[in-house]
């Protein structure tokens, strides 16, 4: 399995690069402003290219086959999450790390959260100190609503759910493979899950770490 997850948000997104094999399994996390071989910014690339000159690309520069990708829009991602997860307007998260964004101070632990700054949240901002944390934070809000969903026991409301996923997103899976590989790409903490965050300053050694973590017995 490679998988390429991505939450577009135009220059902003965040990519997800998911493999698996027999003896191993791998997420490659990469921001916005990662760089590739000509100085390339990878959200440029991404808002600039079509989706199919966008994954040649991406495999090309990267060196990481992708046979399957999910791309969905954060928007359409948070009005989902918002239908399923909130109560009087309000979602309940955990934040991992103390931070302050547009105006908000997140602090770390449980708070109630609006739309407004479940988006803030939720939202990569290249010019932030705190870069990385942001795949936390998605994942976080991601696995509050993969529980919900999960918790269900009405198997024609699980149907329908998953149906809108499906309408929401732009990908070449099936609806059985979606809701395979989202859940594979989330599996935060699973066994043998070994993870690595981009970008790096110099190009040459990101490929160079990324076919290290590839290749490694």
């Amino acid at each position: 399995m490679e998988s390429l997850l991505v939450i577009d948000d135009s220059q902003r997104s965040t990519f997800y690069y998911y493999c698996s094999t027999n003896e191993k399994n791998i997420l490659i996390r990469l921001l916005p402003e990662t760089t590739a071989k000509k100085n390339e910014h990878l959200g440029k690339q991404f808002s600039s290219l079509n989706r199919l000159e966008f994954i040649e690309w991406f495999s090309s520069e990267f060196g990481l086959q992708v046979k399957t990708y999910i791309v969905i829009t954060k928007e359409k991602l948070l009005k989902i999450i918002m239908e399923e997860l909130s109560q009087n307007g309000v979602v309940t998260i955990s934040n991992p790390y103390e931070f302050t964004q547009e105006g908000f101070d997140f602090k770390r632990g449980k708070q109630k959260v609006t739309l407004e700054e479940l988006e803030i949240f939720f939202t990569c901002y290249p010019d932030s100190s705190e870069h990385f944390a942001i795949f936390s934070r998605q994942e976080h809000v991601l696995r509050l609503y993969k529980q919900k969903i999960q918790a269900k026991k009405n198997p024609i409301l699980l149907v329908k759910k998953f149906n809108q996923l499906k309408k929401s997103v732009d990908t070449n899976l099936t609806l059985t493979g979606v809701t395979r590989e989202v859940g594979e790409l989330f599996k935060i903490g699973g066994r043998r899950l070994t993870k690595l965050d981009l970008p790096k300053n110099n190009f040459f050694e990101t490929k160079a770490e990324i076919l290290r973590l590839i290749t490694k017995e």
